[in-house]
C-alpha cells in the first residue's frame, strides 16, 4: 500500500508510477491518497486505490513539501490526511 499525496511535485510521480504500473514493471500495488484529484489520477493510470479505513498499514507514502524547518518539520504544504470527514 503506498499513500500518494497532493500537488505539482507528487503529480509527476504519480505519472511515472502510473506508466510502470501499465508496463508491468511494479505490480500488487494499491493507493491511498490525501485528495480527490490524487485518487482520480491514479485511476486513471488504472492504479488501484483504496479509502484509509480499508487498510490497515501503509507501506511508504510519498509527498513533497513546500518547506521544511531545522527538524525537518513540515510547512505549508499537503495534508498528510484528508480533511473532508471521510477519515
Amino acid at each position: 500500500v503506498v499513500g500518494l499525496g497532493t500537488g505539482s511535485t507528487v503529480y509527476y510521480m504519480i505519472e511515472e508510477l502510473g506508466k510502470r504500473y501499465q508496463s508491468g514493471e511494479i505490480k500488487n500495488i494499491v493507493a491511498v491518497t490525501t485528495s480527490s484529484r490524487s485518487e482520480k489520477q491514479a485511476q486513471s493510470l488504472g492504479i488501484p486505490t483504496k479509502d484509509l479505513n480499508d487498510v490497515d498499514h501503509i507501506d511508504l507514502t510519498i509527498d513533497g513539501a513546500d518547506q521544511i524547518d531545522k527538524n525537518y518539520q513540515r510547512w505549508r504544504c499537503c495534508p498528510l490526511v484528508r480533511k473532508n470527514g471521510r477519515y
